[in-house]
């Protein structure tokens, strides 16, 4: 009783809300009544007499004959072109690597993917390029660790990786040959946690793919029947997705946040230091340890922890500077064998546990150098902008941009070009879609920027907390810009599902979409209802071109990811 009794409730609120129209009745009658011959268009929005030109009306008469309702909704209809246009790519949104710890944050990362396929798309682009990039910055290191650290650290990508601040770990955890163990062990554990290619993920990208491929065929087979309804822009809309699951599992992230902190863990039960008594003994787990994976539980690091892909870009600065971090004490090891001058003079005080030949090379006098080398060396000053940054930036942020407009770009196309002519609903809502996913990469790319300014690391502050009015500063509008990017990110996601609904539901079939009045303006907007040889050959060139844009770039994306998966391991 209760639901039947809101089922009319929601009823009545519906039927208050629109009013339907059919139009094809409404333009029959308008044909058999010369007095509204001062409104009959061709379909260029010419005024015509002649009843056998008539293919048209102005806004104007439309609203004055027809009313400002909607087409009625068409269960047959919606149905049918949502299950083909749209429910396919949200199957392959469940594609996409996640690994949070619980169903809230992945259900979260979804959203701002959906939200902002341009971020998405752009921490895709930094990852790749963040794995090529390591490769070829440590080829002219000469540790023997060299290719783990290469490894472990491209790895560590999905999570907020910190260096210690006690030099004396990270400097026994290159130098001491019982820290070989640990190099070897978290290697292995991380490349285990990736998400490799699979049968589901490739049955959906297939299933994706002939479903959108049977769904274009079919609607350029039939353009003039229901030419309105058609979904090839919101088909062409979604491709970035295909090029966004495709890209990770090219890449293979190590993205599931539980297991990636458990191979740390397991890793540093074989990490060994050299305290200040002189003794080479294993760290405790309470101990702190040369690699961090918990970052502050301020909020300026709250999307730097997220272990979702997506959240690369919060990730991209400390990681290349924990990067430069191994490198520099990978090098150090190697060349600089000799104490500090601020070390006493104990020059070649050897460990007591091990004084061996370093395997690479015959001029090396110890393995782990001096005592006063490894515990009396402070780290050596860093450049908290680490190298080729804003290379790679510059080049992320283009990729981003290129996919998330050729995608939406398309979508723009297929209906700007769709009788009458001109931006319209459909069209204006495809570019604030665009327009809103640019602008939440933009604020978070910024706000990722002022988050790594704000950050005291590596100042040895364990909450890690802002020092400077300056870092204050800089965090505050850091929080802001962030908390304001996830926002319009999801009423971006919101809006953008709402409006493929309302694509298949004829929320758009009024006197005021269908006559392109956002464009033309009411004076010279005019409604369409019935397509010519010359329209239908026009609007066939565009779907074309806009189907092959949205694939084209989808396919030359992918491509460019994989020139850059898999980089030569160093030498």
């Amino acid at each position: 009783m209760h639901a039947r009794l809101l089922l009319l409730v929601i009823c009545l609120i519906a039927s208050r809300a629109f009013s339907f129209t059919n139009f094809d009745q409404c333009f029959d009658d308008i044909k058999k009544d010369n007095s509204t011959m001062s409104g009959w268009r061709d379909n260029h929005g010419h005024a015509v007499t002649d009843i056998n030109k008539l293919t048209a009306i102005s806004y104007k008469l439309c609203v004055d004959r027809c009313g400002t309702g909607i087409e009625a909704f068409k269960w047959t209809v919606f149905s049918q072109q949502f299950s083909n246009w749209v429910l396919p790519w949200l199957a392959l949104l469940s594609q996409i690597p996640f690994g949070a710890r619980n169903r809230y944050d992945n259900i979260k990362g979804a959203i701002l993917t959906l939200g902002s396929p341009a971020l998405a798309t752009y921490s895709l682009t930094l990852t790749v390029l963040n794995g090529y990039w390591i490769a070829e910055r440590y080829q002219s290191v000469k540790h023997r660790h060299k290719r783990h650290a290469v490894r472990v650290l491209s790895g560590l990508q999905q999570v907020a990786l910190r260096i210690s601040t006690n030099a004396n770990l990270l400097s026994s955890l290159v130098r001491l040959p019982e820290n070989d163990k640990f190099w070897q062990t978290l290697d292995e554990k991380l490349d285990a946690e990736a998400s490799t290619w699979n049968v589901p993920a490739a049955a959906s990208i297939i299933w994706v793919l002939v479903a959108y491929a049977f769904t274009i065929i079919a609607s350029f087979e039939d353009i003039e029947g229901g030419f309105n309804s058609w979904g090839q822009a919101v088909g062409s809309a979604w491709c970035w997705l295909v090029a966004v699951v495709t890209g990770w599992l090219l890449i293979s992230p190590k993205c599931n946040q539980k297991r990636v902190e458990s191979a740390i863990v397991h890793a540093n039960e074989h990490a060994f230091v050299h305290d200040e008594s002189g003794v080479v003994r294993p760290l405790a787990p309470h101990e702190d340890h040369a690699f961090d994976v918990t970052a502050s539980d301020d909020s300026l690091f709250t999307d730097e922890k997220a272990s979702q892909p997506v959240y690369n870009y919060a990730r991209f600065l400390p990681w290349t500077e924990a990067v430069e971090q191994v490198r520099e004490e990978l090098n150090r090891a190697v060349h600089d064998n000799s104490p500090p001058a601020s070390a006493p003079a104990f020059d070649s005080v050897a460990f007591p546990v091990h004084n061996q030949a370093w395997p690479l090379s015959g001029t090396w006098r110890n393995r782990v150098g001096s005592e006063a080398r490894l515990l009396l060396s402070p780290f050596p000053s860093r450049k908290k902008w680490g190298p080729a940054i804003w290379k790679r930036l510059g080049v992320a942020t283009l990729a981003a941009v290129c996919l998330q407009w050729a995608t939406t770009g398309a979508a723009i196309i297929v209906h700007y070009f769709t009788p009458a002519m001109g931006w319209g609903c459909r069209s204006l809502s495809y570019l604030i879609y665009g327009g809103l996913s640019t602008v939440v990469l933009g604020l978070l790319m910024l706000s990722s920027l002022l988050a790594h300014s704000a950050s005291p690391y590596p100042a040895a502050d364990p909450l890690g907390r802002p020092h400077s009015t300056t870092q204050q500063v800089c965090a505050v509008f850091a929080v802001g810009l962030r908390r304001v990017g996830h926002f319009l990110a999801a009423v971006n996601a919101f809006g953008f599902i709402v409006g493929c609904i309302f694509h298949f539901t004829n929320v758009y079939d009024t006197c005021y979409c269908n006559s392109t009045v956002p464009g033309l303006g009411a004076a010279r907007a005019f409604f369409v209802f019935h397509l010519t040889h010359q329209d239908i050959s026009g609007m066939t060139v565009a779907y074309a071109v806009g189907v092959s844009l949205s694939v084209v770039s989808a396919v030359v994306f992918i491509g460019f990811v994989s020139m850059f998966t898999d980089p030569p391991a160093p030498d």
